[in-house]
C-alpha cells in the first residue's frame, strides 16, 4: 500500500516539472553522433530546469546523478538494474560512446560513483562480505587514480562499513566523507572525518539536519564543507534541502529548495557552475540541471531568515 501511495503522489507531483523541449530524435551515445565541448556539448541551462543531455545519455532508469571529474573530461553514472558503472570520456576534444566498467574482477557489482574534488579517488558502493561481517552487505570502497586508469579498489575501514549503508556518498577536499546510515532504524546523514590518513568513527549530523521522524539521504558536501545538500522524505515525496555552515562551524537550519518539487542525488559540478539532481518525469527517473546560482540565492535567504 505504501508503494502504491508513493507512485500516485509522484504522478501528481511531477506534472509541475517542465523539462527542456524534446529533440526530434532520441540519439544513443553509441550512434555516430560526435559530441564535443564541456558537459557533453550541451547548451548551458541558465536559471531554468532542463533535462540534462536528453537524447545523448539514457532517457530514464538512473540510480544516481552523473558525476564529472574536475578536468571535465570524464563522466560516471549508475543505471538501475546493472552491475557496472557507466562512463564516457573526452579524448582529443571528442566524447566517447558510453562504456560499462568494472573496477575489479574481485567484485560482482559497482554502484553510485563519487569522484573526490582533486580527481585522485573514486568512491563507490559494492555488496560483498568483509572479514568482520557475518553476511554480504553494501560497503563503501575506493580506488586511486593511476597513470593507466583506476587502481585496485580497497574497502573503507570497519568504522564506516559497520554501518548499514545506502546510496550516494560524498567527499570534501579534506577527505571527510558524508553518507547515509540506517543504524538507528531511520536513514540519517553521518560524517566520518579523515585524520592522519584514516577515517574516524562517523558522527551523526545534528538535529537541524537529521529529524527523528523523517529520513535524510543522498548527501552532497561542498568541497570546502561550506554547505550540504540532501534529500528528505516527506510522506513519500523526496524534497531537496541545502544547509549552510555558520561562522562558528555549526550547521544552520536547512533551507528547502522549493522550486524543485522532487529531488534525489544532488550534485554540483566541480567548476561550481551547475546543479544536477535526479527526479521523475512521466514515470521515468531522469537527470535535471540548472545554474548553481540557485545555491547563492538560498544562502542569502538563509542569512536573512
Amino acid at each position: 500500500m505504501k508503494t502504491v501511495k508513493r507512485i500516485v503522489l509522484l504522478i501528481v507531483l511531477f506534472i509541475n516539472i517542465v523539462p527542456a523541449k524534446a529533440p526530434d530524435k532520441e540519439v544513443s551515445s553509441k550512434d555516430s553522433t560526435i559530441l564535443t565541448g564541456e558537459y557533453l556539448g550541451q547548451k548551458p541551462p541558465g536559471d531554468s530546469l532542463e533535462i540534462f543531455a536528453r537524447g545523448i545519455l539514457p532517457s530514464s532508469n538512473y540510480h544516481t546523478t552523473p558525476v564529472f571529474t574536475p578536468d571535465g573530461k570524464e563522466v560516471y553514472y549508475k543505471m538501475q538494474g546493472r552491475n557496472t558503472i557507466s562512463m564516457m570520456k573526452m579524448e582529443n576534444g571528442v566524447w566517447s560512446a558510453t562504456s560499462e566498467i568494472r573496477l575489479s574482477s574481485k567484485l560482482n557489482d559497482f554502484r553510485d560513483p563519487c569522484i573526490s574534488p582533486d580527481g585522485k579517488k573514486i568512491f563507490f558502493l559494492s555488496k560483498r562480505k568483509l572479514s568482520y561481517q557475518k553476511e554480504e552487505k553494501e560497503n563503501i570502497w575506493f580506488a586511486e587514480r593511476k597513470s593507466d586508469g583506476w587502481g585496485e579498489p580497497q574497502p573503507l575501514g570497519e568504522e564506516l562499513n559497520s554501518h548499514e549503508l545506502h546510496w550516494q556518498v560524498s567527499v570534501a577536499s579534506n577527505g571527510n566523507l558524508y553518507f547515509t546510515s540506517r543504524n538507528t532504524g531511520v536513514e540519517d546523514i553521518y560524517c566520518s572525518k579523515f585524520i592522519n590518513g584514516k577515517y574516524q568513527k562517523p558522527d551523526r549530523l545534528n538535529n537541524m539536519i537529521n529529524l527523528d521522524s523523517l529520513s535524510e539521504t543522498t548527501p552532497f558536501i561542498a568541497p570546502d564543507e561550506s554547505y550540504l545538500i540532501f534529500s528528505r522524505d516527506k510522506g513519500g515525496m523526496q524534497q531537496l534541502y541545502v544547509c549552510f555552515r555558520s561562522k562558528d562551524g555549526n550547521w544552520d537550519l536547512p533551507v528547502e529548495i522549493e522550486r524543485i518539487n522532487y529531488g534525489l542525488c544532488p550534485q554540483v559540478s566541480p567548476d561550481g557552475k551547475y546543479f544536477f539532481f535526479m527526479s521523475w518525469y512521466k514515470g521515468d527517473c531522469v537527470i535535471f540541471w540548472t545554474s548553481a546560482k540557485i545555491i547563492d540565492v538560498l544562502k542569502q535567504k538563509s542569512l536573512n531568515d
